[in-house]
C-alpha cells in the first residue's frame, strides 16, 4: 500500500459528491499523522463516515499495525460505548461529520482520547464543552512520510461489531494475514488500477467496505463516495463519477429497479460489478447485466467471519437461471486457497446435492471472537487432526454443478437491508420496552436468509400506548435498520413443542412467510 501510494501521489485518491477530491499524496501524508499518534497493536474506535477522516484513520491503522474499530453514526451511542468498552479501544478517531454523534457519546463514555484528522467548527465547540477528554487535533499543514511499520501478520487489522446470538454486539478479529490472504485472491481474478474509478457505497463498519478501500488505493485507482442519500438510488452518481467498478449489496439494484433506473445500456462505463452481502435474485442479475452491457457480474459470498467473501459465481449465460435454486444466483466456488465441506448435525460429511451446513476453512477464517470464549469453541472447531480451524457458517447450502448454492440460515439470523441481524437482539430490546418476555420479532417477506422488515409481536391486548412506547425504545435502543415496522398483538402467543415462542406460526399467522 506504501508503494501505491508513493508511486501515484498526484493522482487522485478519494473522490467527493461536491466535487471535491484528495490526492493520494495528501491522504498519505494525513493518514501517516494519525499512524504517528497511534500504538502498534492497540485498538482505535473510527466515528466517521464517507469522509477524507474515515479513510484516513483506516489508513493510519493498518500502516501503523493498530487494529481499527469502526462505529456505525447510525447506531446508539449506548452501543457505541459498549463497543468502545467491549473492544478496550484506547482511542476514538472522529470526523466533523460525525460530531452530533460524539456529543451524544461524550456524556456516557469516560476519559476519551479523542484524535480528531480534519477537525471543523463543531468539534471545536465540543472541545471546548468538555475539556476533562483528551482531545486531539491535527493539522494537515504538517507534512508527513508514511514509513513501514514492522508487525506480526497475525496481529489484528480490524474488529468489526455485529448482532450477537445474546443480544449483545460481537467482536469479530480479522487479522493481517486475513486481509492479505483475501486481496490476493481478489487480484488473482480481477484487474485494476490507475484511471479505474471504484464505488464505495458501504458504511465502514460493514466489513465489504474492506474490499473497496484496499482494491482501489492498493492499485492506484480512485474511490469514489456515494452519499447515503442517494445509497439505493445512485444512478446520478455512478454516471458523475462514470465508475468503472461497482459492489453493492444486491438490495440495491432491486431498489433501482422499484425506481426504474435499471434500463438497458444505462452504465455502460461498469467493467466490473460484484454483489455481496446478501443473496441476489437471478432476475435482478439480469436486469443489471442489461444496464451494464460492458461490464463482467460476480456474486460473491463469505460470512464477516472468514474474510469479507470467499466464494465467487462469475455470471455466465442467462440459460442456466432456471437450474438455480430458489431462482438465487448460487454462491459459487470457493477460491483457490480456502476449504469447504458440507456437514449434516453430526459433522459427517453429506453427498453432493443434498443439504447441510457449510463449514469453511483456509488462511482468511478469523481469529475469533472477543471476550467470547463459548462462542469461539462452537464456531471456530477442528475437524481433523492437521490443526486446520473450521469456521461454522450456520448456512444451509448443497453442491451442484454450480459449486455451492445457498438454501438459507440454520438459525435465526437473517439479512435485512443488506445488514448481519440476529433476530434475538431486536427480541431483547421489544421485551425490555414491553417489559414481557412474550414479545418476538417476526420478520417479513422472508426469501433465502433475506427479509424486507421486521415486526414486533406481544402477548396482550391492543395498546397504542404500549405500541408507541416499544417503537420509541426501539428507536433508541438499536439501528435504524433493526427497528421494527409494526408493533401486533396477540392474545396468546404460540409455543413449539419445546415450549419456546413458535416465530414461524407467527409468520404464518402473519402472513408474512
Amino acid at each position: 500500500m506504501i508503494q501505491a501510494f508513493n508511486a501515484h501521489a498526484d493522482q487522485t485518491a478519494l473522490m467527493f459528491a461536491d466535487g471535491n477530491s484528495v490526492s493520494y499524496g495528501s491522504l498519505a501524508n494525513l493518514s501517516h499523522l494519525v499512524a504517528a499518534r497511534l500504538d502498534t497493536g492497540a485498538r482505535i474506535g473510527i466515528l466517521a463516515s464517507r469522509s477524507i477522516s474515515a479513510y484516513s484513520s483506516i489508513l493510519g491503522a493498518v500502516v501503523k499495525g493498530a487494529c481499527y474499530v469502526p462505529l456505525n453514526p447510525r447506531i446508539p451511542a449506548s452501543r457505541m460505548a459498549y463497543i468502545l468498552d467491549e473492544a478496550d479501544c484506547k482511542a476514538i478517531v472522529v470526523g466533523e461529520e460525525c460530531a452530533e454523534n460524539l456529543a451524544a457519546l461524550l456524556p456516557i463514555a469516560d476519559n476519551l482520547n479523542i484524535l480528531c484528522p480534519d477537525p471543523g467548527p463543531e468539534l471545536e465547540r465540543l472541545k471546548s464543552q468538555h475539556p476533562l477528554h483528551n482531545w486531539q487535533f491535527l493539522s494537515s499543514n504538517h507534512s508527513a512520510k508514511i514509513e513501514s511499520c514492522v508487525f506480526p501478520p497475525s496481529q489484528e487489522a480490524y474488529v468489526l461489531f455485529t448482532s450477537g446470538t445474546t443480544g449483545a454486539p460481537k467482536g469479530i478479529m480479522i487479522s493481517h494475514s486475513n486481509v492479505v490472504a483475501y486481496l490476493g485472491n481478489i487480484f488473482r481474478s480481477y484487474e485494476i488500477g490507475p484511471g479505474d474509478r471504484v464505488s464505495q457505497i458501504f458504511d465502514i463498519s460493514f466489513d465489504v467496505s474492506v474490499h473497496d478501500i484496499f482494491f482501489a488505493l492498493v492499485s492506484g485507482a480512485t474511490l469514489c463516495i456515494i452519499p447515503e442519500d442517494a445509497v439505493l438510488a445512485p444512478a446520478k452518481y455512478i454516471r458523475q463519477y462514470q465508475l468503472t467498478a461497482w459492489h453493492s449489496v444486491p438490495s440495491v439494484p432491486m431498489f433501482m429497479d422499484k425506481f426504474r433506473m435499471l434500463n438497458p445500456d444505462a452504465f455502460p462505463s461498469i467493467r466490473l460489478s460484484f454483489f455481496a452481502g446478501e443473496a441476489l435474485p437471478a432476475r435482478t442479475a439480469m436486469l443489471w447485466r442489461q444496464a451494464t452491457p460492458n461490464s463482467k457480474l460476480v456474486s460473491m459470498y463469505g460470512p464477516t467471519e472468514t474474510t469479507i467473501v470467499m466464494t465467487e459465481f462469475p455470471w455466465r449465460d442467462d440459460k442456466d437461471v432456471n437450474d438455480f435454486e430458489n431462482g438465487i444466483v448460487p454462491l459459487g466456488h470457493p477460491f483457490v486457497d480456502a476449504k469447504c465441506r458440507i456437514l449434516d448435525p453430526q459433522a459427517n460429511s453429506v453427498p453432493d446435492g443434498e443439504a447441510g451446513e457449510l463449514y469453511i476453512g483456509g488462511p482468511q477464517v478469523a481469529l475469533g471472537y472477543i471476550n467470547n470464549t463459548k462462542l469461539n469453541r462452537e464456531k471456530f472447531v477442528e475437524l481433523d487432526d492437521d490443526g486446520t480451524r473450521w469456521f461454522r457458517s450456520g448456512d444451509l447450502v448443497k453442491k451442484t454443478k454450480f459449486g455451492y448454492e445457498f438454501l438459507g440460515r440454520i438459525d435465526d439470523q437473517i439479512q435485512l437491508r443488506g445488514f448481519r441481524v440476529e433476530l434475538v437482539e431486536i427480541d431483547r430490546a421489544i421485551r425490555a420496552a414491553a417489559n414481557s418476555d412474550l414479545a418476538v420479532a417476526v420478520p417479513l417477506g422472508l426469501n433465502s436468509g433475506r427479509a424486507e422488515n421486521v415486526i414486533a409481536v406481544v402477548e396482550g391486548e391492543n395498546n397504542k400506548e404500549l405500541r408507541r412506547a416499544i417503537l420509541a425504545y426501539c428507536k433508541g435502543a438499536l439501528p435504524d435498520y433493526m427497528v421494527p415496522a409494526k408493533v401486533k398483538f396477540v392474545e396468546k402467543m404460540p409455543l413449539n413443542i419445546n415450549g419456546k415462542i413458535d416465530r414461524k406460526a407467527l409468520m404464518q399467522l402473519f402472513d408474512v412467510a
